[in-house]
């Protein structure tokens, strides 16, 4: 796929489990504060992403937690998430409280 115009190359979007789990524990933490804000900050999280296929290398590197990592912010949380340039694909690997030790996470 090419760029026409300013329309953007979109890549592939893999949400490995830890991932999809570290979502799940996040709504159920925030619905303890409502349902509807558990789904907004989900919406959050999605749309941005949603912006990493669209410009997966958006996000800062963070090779002191591993050589190919990268992290997206949509504050307080972090996506972490590495490239498959071969095959366009962006790999969610976690999704975080920036507040926490994310090298510990990783582990």
């Amino acid at each position: 796929m090419g760029m026409t115009g300013s329309e953007p190359d979109v890549w592939t979007i893999i949400r490995k489990p830890k991932a999809i789990d570290d979502l799940a524990a996040i709504w159920l933490y925030l619905a303890e504060h409502g349902d509807d804000l558990a789904d907004r900050w989900i919406d959050r999280i999605d749309e941005g992403v949603g912006r990493l296929a669209e410009y997966p290398k958006a996000g800062a590197g963070r090779a002191i937690l591993a050589d190919d990592l990268r992290v997206w912010p949509v504050p307080p949380y972090l996506i972490l998430y590495r490239l498959d340039e071969s095959a366009r694909i962006v790999d969610i690997l976690r999704i975080v409280d920036g507040r926490r030790d994310v090298g510990k996470l990783l582990t």
